[in-house]
């Protein structure tokens, strides 16, 4: 926002940054007042896919550990039986609702879990590093660990990136926390070190699982890292895994289950309450309108349960409202305010080196050549392919 313009002690007119005009205005608003309906359509429409495939992945996510949990090999198509159990419990849960009380017991058990994962994984490693292993960490590994040494194809994989950025488009946007803890802090500047923080440390953990799970599994690491804590050993090669070791791989096995049973219904309720304002009041009750929302993402995650497809397709609006949007809106802004008050409103107290027309047009043109290249590679590519095109 733009504040009232202030007497200057040479007589012009200035911003005066300390009297706001207006508090906060939502990003659909914003989109109207600086780049019009079809932005503000394209912004609606994204969040809408947002949330639709946020309840995709949860599902997908929730079947793949229950089937796992059966005994079944990975790839191995979910039987009928297991997605109707699935939905017997994410459907009622999103009609109930009130998982949201359960986040910070939840948050704190996943970050405690995530810890122990790395502590065992970097066990892991540390054992095969050794000639002769007195200690297994994990019982019969998939594989060998990789030779030394590491490819590093097996850490950074080129002709993955543009899907590889709209995933974490995609596990950016899905966090509920960031709207309210934008708000919680008593300035901007705040809030943006919480999320710098937030944001730096959850990749740098994330980097640390991925790579410290390739050196151990190598070509075998499973889309999700916590499929591998079932084999948790924890004893001599040859001895029989301790009961508490096998107790602890099957909690952490598990856990995907009890964090996507809470994250579903919270995507769902948003879904389901734009939903309920363009039906007719006697049909908008969640009882409805949570179903109607639900059983798309249950089908589509029956058909397609792969975590990385699944992300990087779910990522594809994301990168509209990571960036896209806020690149446009940067510049409109921007140009705007220079309009207004000339030099003087080229920065404010909210500016910082990235505020400015280049950067945002380096954001917009990196956000534009993602999401071409990933929609050629996610949709069109295996459109053409399944067509017989030559070249899909």
């Amino acid at each position: 926002h733009r504040g009232r313009p202030a007497p200057h002690p040479l007589g012009a007119t200035v911003p005066d940054w300390s009297v706001p005009a207006i508090s906060s205005l939502e990003v659909a608003q914003l989109c109207t007042l600086f780049l019009g309906g079809r932005a503000r359509a394209s912004w609606i429409a994204s969040v809408c896919l947002l949330h639709v495939g946020a309840m995709w992945a949860c599902a997908a996510i929730w079947l793949q550990t229950c089937h796992a949990a059966l005994g079944s090999p990975p790839g191995e198509p979910v039987p009928p039986p297991l997605v109707l159990l699935c939905g017997m419990v994410l459907v009622p849960a999103s009609i109930v609702g009130g998982s949201a009380r359960l986040q910070p017991i939840i948050s704190v058990t996943t970050a405690a879990t995530a810890a122990v994962m790395i502590v065992v994984l970097a066990d892991a490693m540390a054992e095969h590093g050794r000639g002769s292993p007195t200690w297994q960490v994990f019982d019969s590994p998939r594989r060998t660990p990789p030779p030394r040494p590491v490819p590093l194809r097996l850490l950074v994989d080129p002709s993955h990136l543009p899907q590889t950025l709209a995933a974490l488009a995609f596990c950016h946007a899905i966090h509920q926390s960031v709207p309210a803890l934008r708000r919680a802090p008593g300035g901007a500047a705040a809030a943006r070190r919480a999320l710098r923080v937030g944001l730096c440390g959850c990749g740098l953990v994330y980097l640390l699982f991925g790579c410290l799970t390739a050196l151990v599994f190598g070509d075998a690491t499973l889309p999700l890292v916590t499929l591998h804590f079932r084999s948790l050993h924890c004893a001599p090669p040859h001895a029989p895994p301790p009961v508490w070791a096998s107790a602890a791989g099957g909690a952490v096995a598990l856990l995907p289950i009890l964090s996507t049973t809470a994250a579903f219904p919270l995507f769902n309720g948003v879904l389901a309450a734009n939903l309920a304002v363009v039906l007719p009041t006697r049909l908008a009750s969640r009882r409805l309108t949570a179903p109607l929302c639900a059983l798309p993402p249950l089908v589509a995650a029956a058909a397609l349960t792969d975590t990385p497809s699944l992300l990087a397709l779910c990522g594809l609006p994301c990168l509209v409202i990571a960036f896209l949007i806020p690149a446009a809106l940067q510049a409109a802004a921007f140009r705007a305010s220079l309009r207004r008050w000339g030099e003087a409103g080229r920065r404010t107290p909210h500016s910082t080196p990235l505020s400015g027309a280049a950067p945002a047009l380096g954001l917009f043109v990196l956000g534009a050549a993602v999401l071409a290249a990933g929609i050629w590679s996610l949709l069109l590519r295996p459109l053409l392919h399944a067509l017989g095109v030559p070249g899909g």
